[in-house]
């Protein structure tokens, strides 16, 4: 039983610290041109800022996943490798057709 509870605990405080550490990742702009501000509220998973901010540019969400490159690659990417809500970001740029396993061909 002690080894039991011994694992369960060494299983949970693993599981924090991964937490805790995807959890203080953040992205931040370091400039004001719109596509830095798109990748930052991607990154971020804020999918609300990131559809206020398409908007108020005036940008199509093809244009986003075609055309917009944050730190050299391409948004969809960028997103699966540094964002919080990967699926939801994604999913919502490509109105639902992303899938992680079609990553190369969005």
């Amino acid at each position: 039983m002690k080894l039991l509870t011994k694992i369960t605990a060494i299983s949970i405080l693993t599981l924090s610290v991964f937490g805790i550490a995807k959890a203080n990742s953040v992205v931040v702009p370091t400039d004001n041109y719109i596509t830095s501000t798109l990748c930052a509220a991607a990154a971020q998973g804020n999918k609300a800022k990131l559809a206020r901010e398409m908007k108020q540019a005036h940008l199509s969400k093809d244009f986003v996943t075609e055309e917009v490159k944050c730190n050299d690659l391409r948004f969809i990417t960028f997103v699966e490798q540094y964002g919080n809500e990967v699926a939801e970001i994604n999913g919502y740029v490509t109105n639902g057709k992303y899938r992680k396993e079609q990553k190369s061909s969005i």
